[in-house]
């Protein structure tokens, strides 16, 4: 009886080793060269939330070397699943690689764009491709810099439009950017504020013109 029980053990499956690993994000990297030209909608129709990169094209090697563009998937699910689950939604789009298992569904998705890779070069945010109802915001930044990174943008298209009411901010974010309203409502005083402030420059330098 001992003897067998050593045997057992030595044959015993380890929880989390090998093919049985889990994760609840999964990666791989597709090449223009090689993915089919519908590779996107191939990956859409798997039906998990999917984060693209923009396109790698300035990537350098460590000897200066231009690495062959490409771009990063993040796929998330809503519970662990298997490398084979990744490998199946990832062969969609002709990929053969193994799937690169996620450690931290926002430390990648930071990656995405080298957000914290000061010395690479850095991708805009706003090329990132979200399917299936993945926000590289809502992964990517914390609650604080969620806010900022919204109120950046408020302020930017205000400063574009020239708008100066609240009102009108409030209809554009209804019809055109449902994803501003939380943070124009909880942060009225502000916005209100540098609409205010922006009327006053506006007039004043109406005033200097007409002196002028």
């Amino acid at each position: 009886m001992p003897a067998f029980k050593d045997t057992d053990k030595k044959t015993e499956k380890k929880p989390g080793k090998g093919k049985d690993i889990k994760s609840r994000g999964w990666a791989c990297i597709v090449y223009p060269d090689s993915a089919p030209d519908d590779w996107v909608s191939r990956l859409e129709d798997g039906h998990v939330q999917v984060l693209i990169s923009p396109l790698h094209d300035s990537d350098v090697r460590g000897d200066g070397s231009p690495k062959k563009p490409h771009w990063h998937i993040l796929a998330m699910w809503d519970g662990p699943v298997t490398a084979a689950v990744a490998a199946q939604l990832f062969g969609r789009m002709q990929v053969t690689a193994p799937p690169e298992r996620v450690a931290s569904l926002r430390g990648y998705a930071r990656y995405l764009v080298h957000m914290d890779d000061h010395d690479k070069h850095r991708y805009d945010a706003d090329d990132v491709v979200a399917l299936c109802g993945a926000s590289w915001m809502g992964v990517a930044l914390d609650d604080a810099e969620q806010i900022n990174s919204a109120l950046d943008q408020i302020e930017a298209w205000i400063d574009d439009s020239g708008c100066v009411s609240y009102a009108a901010l409030c209809r554009y974010a209804r019809a055109e950017r449902p994803d501003w309203t939380s943070v124009i409502r909880t942060h009225t005083i502000h916005l209100t504020a540098l609409l205010r402030s922006l009327e006053w420059e506006s007039a004043q330098a109406q005033e200097h013109s007409r002196d002028g």
